[in-house]
């Protein structure tokens, strides 16, 4: 079961960088709102 949790641990790395990668967008289209 090792390889689950390190798919999962894989995942959770992915899904975390993506949410930043998200957050770090929506706060430039805020701050620049004519630049989409």
């Amino acid at each position: 079961t090792s390889y689950i949790v390190k798919d999962v641990e894989e995942y959770n790395k992915i899904r975390l960088e993506l949410a930043i990668l998200v957050s770090n967008n929506a706060n430039n289209t805020r701050d620049r709102p004519g630049v989409h």
